[in-house]
């Protein structure tokens, strides 16, 4: 299953590495959340077998794997889906997907293994702060949610026992929150290591990066990214946690900012007040006039 947004040369480019895997995918599902006809063509024109999706609206990564998930009716519970990013093509080995199948399959005692990835994370309750899990050694390590850029392999059941992807959300901790409503559920999820280690010199994104205490460039990334965070707490009632990230994160580190970049910190103000009202108060699904709805 694939998202894409006005980026046909992407989109084409993803399809073609996965079509060079040694485990080829019965059907790929494309979501289109930019009803763009130049991502039509090069979609159907792939020599998987597609199923273009046009949704008529922005759904964000959110609604299209939820969209896409409904699409896989012809699955069952026990078949795998891939999710992919349409500007994160596989990388060359033509062995990947068929290695985190077998992983899947090999180390899933009882049917609890929900999926796989080479990246994943944890939410420490206590701070609201995701960290990154890309495991060591052999074997698998645990996490609480997989990351959609580390090509994520799950089992069709369960995410459609748990309706795990939340259309709601949009953008941002998705991943995090679909993979909470499964460990809720008793599933688990594990992050292969072995697999992540010959990506890593070759993989910007597979690379360590420690927090910064700099103000980020201005991005509607940044209003979704805190709105959702918040939720994936609430809903946990991980209070402690909501109290953190907001006095800290959201209020004081804009405020600290504010006499040497006074635009960025007072841009940064308005927009946390934003996420944090829409991540506290009542939740709404996205519309197509919903207010900050990216363009």
């Amino acid at each position: 299953a694939m998202c894409t947004y006005q980026r046909p040369a992407d989109a084409a480019r993803s399809l073609a590495a996965l079509a060079a895997q040694d485990l080829r995918p019965e059907l790929v599902v494309v979501v289109d959340n930019g009803s763009d006809p130049g991502t039509r063509a090069s979609v159907i024109s792939s020599p998987l077998s597609v199923r273009y999706v046009d949704p008529g609206a922005n759904l964000g990564p959110a609604g299209g794997f939820h969209r896409a998930l409904r699409e896989l009716v012809e699955a069952d519970d026990d078949d795998v889906v891939l999710f992919l990013d349409d500007d994160d093509p596989l990388p060359d080995d033509p062995t990947l997907v068929a290695s985190l199948r077998d992983r899947l399959r090999a180390d899933d005692e009882g049917g609890r293994l929900a999926g796989v990835a080479l990246r994943g994370g944890a939410l420490d309750e206590r701070t609201g702060i995701v960290a990154s899990r890309p495991g060591t050694g052999e074997g698998l390590v645990g996490a609480d949610h997989l990351h959609g850029c580390a090509f994520p392999l799950y089992r069709v059941g369960p995410l459609r026992r748990t309706d795990a992807f939340d259309p709601a959300l949009f953008w941002g901790f998705e991943e995090l929150a679909a993979g909470r409503r499964l460990l809720d559920d008793g599933y688990e999820l594990g992050v292969d290591a072995e697999l992540l280690a010959p990506l890593v010199e070759d993989r910007e994104k597979f690379r360590r990066s420690g927090p910064t205490r700099r103000l980020a460039a201005p991005s509607w990334r940044h209003y979704y990214r805190h709105r959702n965070l918040l939720r994936v707490l609430r809903r946990e009632r991980a209070w402690r946690a909501i109290a953190t990230t907001v006095v800290v994160r959201l209020l004081a580190k804009p405020l600290v900012h504010l006499p040497v970049q006074p635009r960025r910190a007072w841009w940064h103000l308005r927009t946390n007040l934003a996420a944090i009202r829409a991540g506290l108060g009542a939740e709404r699904r996205m519309t197509a006039d919903s207010a900050h709805r990216p363009t």
